[in-house]
């Protein structure tokens, strides 16, 4: 094998074995030690070995989009539709139900947060992102299309992201943090 061949597939190996999940870290060092003792093959051993691993990682990404769609779903749907519910069927009246608007935003974006980060710890942030500003956009988005858009200020729209950002945030540092525990603690 030349050398730039020899170089490309210890580049495709080196990125096929790269922080794998946790539940194939032992399948890629056994990749990888066999990569290394092959005189032969050595790139197609490496482009295998990376096919491979995409299908591992894409498995996850499946699960993850789904989790943080049903977090989305959950704060920007079901959360509003336990509230209307609840006025039309009595429990609540108008202005009960009004002043609990809010805490029933701040638990749904914790548990949908925490709920989350708990089996991704790693990604916190980015479903902090997403829990806290998808409910928000995608609203924002149909007001935007029926034309009854609400006339809410600029600075007052970033401010309201921020908090629900934030709180999406604390929800996914506790689960974060519980996870980890947990990861640890299987690891034992």
């Amino acid at each position: 094998m030349t050398g730039n061949r020899r170089d490309l597939a210890d580049r495709i190996m080196s990125l096929a074995v790269s922080n794998p999940p946790a539940v194939r870290g032992e399948w890629a060092d056994a990749m990888h030690a066999e990569f290394k003792a092959l005189e032969k093959g050595r790139l197609s051993w490496s482009l295998g070995c990376l096919v491979a691993a995409a299908r591992w990682r894409a498995a996850g990404e499946a699960t993850y989009a789904a989790a943080l769609g049903t977090g989305v779903v959950f704060v920007g749907a079901l959360a509003p539709l336990c509230y209307f519910g609840a006025v039309l069927s009595g429990l609540l009246s108008r202005g009960e139900a009004a002043r609990m608007v809010m805490p029933l935003i701040v638990v749904a974006l914790v548990l949908a947060g925490f709920a989350i980060a708990l089996n991704w710890p790693r990604r916190r942030l980015a479903t902090a992102l997403i829990v806290g500003l998808g409910p928000s956009l995608i609203g924002n988005a149909l007001l935007a299309i029926t034309g009854a858009g609400l006339r809410v200020p600029t600075l007052q729209m970033l401010v309201i992201w921020g908090v629900m950002v934030g709180l999406g945030y604390v929800g996914a540092l506790a689960g974060a943090a519980l996870g980890r525990r947990r990861a640890a603690r299987i690891a034992r």
